[in-house]
């Protein structure tokens, strides 16, 4: 969505690119957020809340990886700390919140929204 969104201002390449780059930098954000709070870096954690909330694709890595993960793995990491999973990119004891999921659907369909206003301005 955020690539044809672009698109409507920028080459295809450069929309594309533009895309993969923010969605690692989402993601990496919040590897950096789970590591932050594990290390009790405080001072970081806040910034790169504010990442996910710019752009969820963290949020919804994490969603994914919950659903996908195999029920006797959450069932042995039941009986661990959950805390000991925090800073592990592909573990996520818990899924999604509704408003986080909210949230990334209200991202997604804003983006959207953008992207076609922005085509419908554009000369062509």
């Amino acid at each position: 969505t955020l690539a044809l969104a672009l698109g409507t201002r920028l080459p295809a390449i450069a929309a594309g690119s533009i895309s993969v780059v923010a969605f690692g930098l989402s993601w990496f954000g919040g590897v950096l957020a789970a590591a932050a709070g594990l290390l009790r870096a405080e001072a970081l954690v806040p910034s790169l809340d504010a990442l996910r909330l710019i752009m969820p694709t963290d949020v919804l890595w994490r969603g994914v990886i919950h659903a996908l993960e195999p029920p006797l793995m959450l069932l042995v990491a039941r009986g661990i700390d959950p805390r000991n999973f925090a800073s592990d990119p592909f573990f996520a004891v818990a899924p999604l919140t509704p408003g986080m999921l909210a949230w990334a659907v209200a991202w997604t369909v804003g983006v959207l929204v953008i992207g076609i206003v922005a085509f419908g301005r554009r000369e062509i």
